[in-house]
Parts: structure tokens; C-alpha cells; sequence
């Protein structure tokens, strides 16, 4: 054979055509049996936490599971189990559970009435204490032409107004005289009592028509500077929580524009009230 011979190999290509009514199949399945298997853990995880829980955390969970008896007889239009007063194994709600429900409820209630007769008593301790101490360093007795008392939502609260002929501050928005006085007191009375301070600065209202925009700017410098004369006058600055501008918002007279609402307001900080 004079020349070798090529084999020539033929690469056939079968194409195969599927019947449109044979059943696909795809992933669906897959994606149910991890649904499965995901019930499955919570399922396992949710009785391992039911083995190590003991009977009043186990009681807790179900508690949170559990209707309403309103829901219940929405539903069933007769009366719940729960609404029976019977629980886990036909055992009847424990008037005792009722009773003591009672008695912590009446011991709150005491305890409220007893904190406020204590509140009332410091009340009238601290307004007598500033009333020695106003005699003492004044020379005369108290008068509240210009000075307020009263308990707040936070405390003790005392108010010093200003009136025509008695202002509060100077044109630089520093204590004057008259205030600093007052000042001293407070904090002389800090010797005393051991409820931590806020100040608070009020300033009156002006006319529309010539609304003045510095108006949080004045009680802010004067309740700083009232804050700054304090501690001067021996009180710690730790013992001062905070001072508060409130510009004109909170007038203490029906006629916003009054000068008695140019005012300082001290106050004890009740922190055992709630």
C-alpha cells in the first residue's frame, strides 16, 4: 500500500425534542424539603429550650401564647377555659394569686401615701429653713410679694419675680444685689438639704410688633450667670444638674408682657419622687 489511509471521524449531533406534555422538572422541590428541614430545627430548638426552662419560665411561655378571653369568645361565642378560671390539668385560678394582687396594690398605694406625707413635710421643712435664713441675712421677715414656693413635678421650686423698681439683673444680664441675697440663701440651705439644684430663667413676652429675637439669648446669659453666682457663693458645680432658658414661653401672669415674668426659678431636685 503505497500511502497510509486518514479515518475520518464524524461528529454526530443528536438533538432531542422534548414533549411539551411530559412533566419539567426543576429545583422546586429542593426548596420545600429546606423548608422542612427549617421546621424541623425550630421545632427540635423550641422543645431544647422547653427541657431546660423550669415550670415558672415554662408557666411565662405559655402566658405569652395564650388568647385573650375576649378573643376566645369571639371565636367560640361560649366561655373560654381561661374565663372558667381553669388552667393546666383543670386546676382553678388561685385565689390566692387574686389575693396577693390585693395586697401588693394596697402596699403601693400606701407607699404613695407615706412618700407623699414625707414630701409635704420636707415642703414645709425647706420653705421654714429659707424663711430663718431670709430673716437672718435680711434683718426682716419673709415677704412673697417677689419670692414663690411651691412642689413641682420635680421638686421643691422656689420663684424670685421681678417688679417696677426691683430688677433681677443688670443690663448685662448679671444678678443684681437684691437677687444674689436670694441667691446666698439657696445656697446656704444646700448646707442643709442634700437634693441636687436646676436653674431655670423666664423673661416677658414683648409686642408683635417689636418682638425681640434675643429673647432666648437674655434668659439663657441669665440663667449661666445665676448658675456662675452660685457656685461664687459655695455651691459645688457638680451640685447643679442643669440651667434652662425658657425665652417668654412659660409666663407665670395671664398678661404675658407682666414684669413678675422676668423670674428665677431654683429648684431642689426631689430625685426620690417618680
Amino acid at each position: 500500500m503505497g500511502g497510509s489511509e486518514k479515518t475520518v471521524v464524524q461528529t454526530i449531533i443528536k438533538r432531542k425534542i422534548r414533549n411539551p406534555e411530559e412533566p419539567q422538572e426543576n429545583g422546586g422541590w429542593k426548596v420545600a424539603y429546606a423548608d422542612f428541614v427549617t421546621a424541623m430545627m425550630a421545632f427540635f430548638m423550641v422543645m431544647w429550650l422547653l427541657s431546660s426552662a423550669n415550670e415558672d419560665q415554662r408557666r411565662g411561655i405559655a402566658g405569652y401564647f395564650r388568647p385573650s378571653s375576649d378573643l376566645n369568645r369571639a371565636e367560640t361565642g361560649s366561655q373560654s377555659m381561661l374565663d372558667k378560671g381553669i388552667l393546666h390539668g383543670g386546676d382553678t385560678l388561685d385565689a390566692a394569686r387574686e389575693a396577693k394582687l390585693e395586697s401588693v396594690e394596697a402596699q403601693s398605694s400606701s407607699a404613695d401615701e407615706r412618700h407623699q406625707n414625707a414630701t409635704q413635710k420636707d415642703l414645709k421643712a425647706i420653705k421654714t429653713l429659707f424663711s430663718d435664713l431670709y430673716k437672718e441675712k435680711l434683718g426682716r421677715p419673709l415677704s412673697e410679694a417677689q419670692i414663690g414656693f411651691h412642689l413641682s413635678d420635680e421638686g421643691f421650686q422656689f420663684d424670685f419675680f421681678e417688679s417696677k423698681g426691683a430688677e433681677l439683673f443688670d443690663a448685662s444680664q448679671n444678678p443684681k444685689t437684691a437677687l444674689i441675697k436670694l441667691l446666698d440663701i439657696i445656697a446656704k440651705m444646700t448646707d442643709h438639704i442634700e437634693y441636687p439644684l436646676a436653674v431655670e430663667a423666664h423673661v416677658q413676652a414683648a409686642p408683635l410688633v417689636v418682638k425681640r429675637p434675643q429673647d432666648w439669648t437674655i434668659s439663657s446669659a441669665r440663667a449661666g450667670n445665676v448658675r456662675v453666682m452660685l457656685q461664687r457663693l459655695g455651691v459645688p458645680e457638680t451640685r447643679i444638674k442643669r440651667n434652662t432658658a425658657h425665652g417668654d414661653n412659660d409666663p407665670i401672669s395671664d398678661n404675658p408682657m407682666a414684669q413678675q415674668n422676668n423670674r428665677v426659678s431654683i429648684v431642689f431636685l426631689n430625685l426620690t419622687k417618680e
